[in-house]
């Protein structure tokens, strides 16, 4: 999904949205109910998780969770989506909608 849609599911409830990058990569997002869960722990937790969850996977620049959508598709899950680009294609996004509110 693109940028805009990204940022209009995360005004919602209906999506768990995972955050695979290292707890110490910036920028952090400012929505509160995103997950941060790095990419190499991810496997470990997601066989805990509704494989029907409406899931968003988001990184830095786009790979990594593609990558993470493709194993998770492999092993079930069947909601997933992933921001195309990553963080850095909503960085402009972000300090537009914070700043003409």
């Amino acid at each position: 999904m693109n940028g805009v849609e990204f940022l209009q599911k995360c005004h919602t409830n209906q999506y768990k949205i995972i955050d695979l990058r290292e707890i110490f990569e910036k920028p952090k997002l400012p929505f509160q109910h995103i997950e941060s869960i790095p990419i190499n722990e991810l496997y470990k937790t997601c066989h805990s998780w509704d494989k029907n969850e409406n899931i968003i996977l988001i990184c830095q620049s786009g790979i990594r969770s593609s990558e993470a959508k493709n194993k998770l598709k492999a092993i079930g899950f069947r909601n997933i989506g992933q921001l195309k680009n990553g963080i850095n294609s909503i960085l402009n996004l972000l300090e537009n909608e914070y700043t003409e509110s």
